[in-house]
């Protein structure tokens, strides 16, 4: 798990540069809040891979049999 977060940390350093470079505010917002996201739900299948998936849990809220 570690280093899954090193290298969304440092991949993410190298794009968060280049876009305050460039000047996209906006897009640096939907950067981090994506890269938490992708730490978050990389935790949690990482934690324990054979628990409920994201998928599922997604289809059995809105009551869709697969």
């Amino acid at each position: 798990m570690i280093l899954f977060t090193i290298f969304i940390f440092i991949l993410s350093i190298f794009e968060i540069k280049k876009m305050l470079k460039n000047g996209l505010k906006k897009e640096l917002t939907v950067f981090i809040f994506l890269t938490l996201l992708t730490l978050t739900l990389g935790y949690y299948y990482i934690s324990n891979p054979y628990r409920r998936s994201i998928s599922n849990i997604i289809l059995t809220f809105f009551g869709i049999e697969y």
